[in-house]
């Protein structure tokens, strides 16, 4: 006899019988959870994670290569997530998408040593 892939004789070698791949080999779906299904597995994936291979393995969805992770400046690409952060002189508002400018002016004491400043878009002037 002979059984499909997937499939493995029985002990007594007269039937067939499903391969357990979840419970076979150990870490086959980094990133995300084991299914066996019938002469197959497939991996279902952890946030931030898609399947690939034909559902047999996941890998990093890059949040950031679609409209930019939805951030205003810089996306940070990271396993199984991503981030938002902002240029020199600008700060990251509370949604954690927006930046703003920060005015140098106001924050930092004698930042012109006692001369006029200026707030400009992502920096200052004296």
């Amino acid at each position: 006899c002979q059984c499909p892939i997937g499939h493995e004789l029985t002990l007594d070698g007269t039937q067939c019988k499903d391969i357990d791949e979840c419970g076979f080999t150990s870490g086959v779906c980094s990133n995300g959870v084991c299914e066996n299904m019938m002469g197959t597995y497939q991996c279902i994936c952890d946030e931030g994670y898609q399947q690939v291979d034909s559902g047999s393995s996941c890998e990093d969805v890059d949040e950031c290569a679609s409209n930019n992770g939805g951030c205003d400046d810089l996306c940070i690409n990271s396993p199984g997530s991503y981030s938002c952060g902002c240029s020199t002189g600008y700060m990251l508002l509370y949604d954690g998408r927006s930046c703003s400018d920060i005015d140098e002016c106001i924050g930092l004491d004698n930042v012109c040593n006692g001369g006029e400043c200026r707030n400009t878009p992502g920096g200052y002037s004296c």
